[in-house]
């Protein structure tokens, strides 16, 4: 599956390239790309998931997973265009975006098992 994630993800539109320094972490302009093209990276891995030679039970696990993870990331994508906006938020624009942190906030824990760390709480709780 990590084949095709890294075929889609250098492919356009999203054209990510992994950073030569810093393990090979995405840079925020990538970051931005593959946020705005979550629905097909979902796309994609749920595709090679249903390819995949596994037992029925397996894809069907994993494929609740990838349901849960696009959730999350869904609802992350809603409040990154928000956060990095260069102006100043109009009356609205802050409305909506402490209602996508609430609902990014929701999601995230209702479908992870990790722990928050410490941007998400800063996230959560203190913006």
């Amino acid at each position: 599956m990590e084949w095709a994630l890294e075929m889609v993800i250098l492919k356009y539109p999203i054209l990510a390239k992994h950073n030569p320094y810093y393990a090979g972490s995405f840079n925020g302009n990538d970051c931005q790309q593959l946020l705005e093209n979550v629905d097909l990276i979902f796309e994609c891995l749920t595709e090679v998931v249903n390819a995949e030679d596994n037992v029925e039970a397996d894809i069907q696990g994993i494929l609740q997973l990838l349901g849960d993870h696009q959730m999350i990331w869904e609802s992350f994508a809603d409040v990154v265009p928000l956060l990095w906006s260069m102006q100043k938020l109009s009356t609205q624009e802050y409305s909506d975006l402490l209602m996508y942190i609430e609902h990014f906030a929701s999601t995230y824990n209702k479908t992870s098992k990790e722990n928050v760390i410490i941007k998400m709480h800063r996230l959560f709780v203190h913006l």
